[in-house]
């Protein structure tokens, strides 16, 4: 969890010194559970990450277009720990911004 917080900062660090962001924040979950609670979980993933780039960045006029895949999108298939792990992710595009 330390490398993602690392992570995060640095994303952040990047929007310094910008007026408007627009990003795409698309949350994903394993295939472990109901399909519901995986959209729901995946959802939970973007939204904290809106809000963690809002609350680092207050300055910053954002636009957010979040998308919620569950476990629709997996890139790593197997029953692993590890490859569950890695499908519980949350890709961040960065469609537009203005200096």
């Amino acid at each position: 969890m330390e490398n993602e917080n690392k992570k995060l900062v640095n994303i952040c660090n990047g929007f310094k010194g910008l007026k408007k962001v627009e990003l795409f924040i698309k949350g994903h979950a394993d295939s472990v559970g109901k399909s519901e609670e995986e959209f729901s979980l995946s959802l939970h993933r973007a939204e904290f990450i809106r809000d963690f780039f809002i609350k680092e960045n207050p300055d910053i006029r954002f636009i957010f277009k979040i998308a919620s895949y569950g476990s629709t999108n997996m890139v790593y298939i197997g029953n692993e720990i590890e490859k569950r792990y890695l499908n519980r992710r949350v890709e961040i595009e960065l469609l537009n911004f203005e200096k």
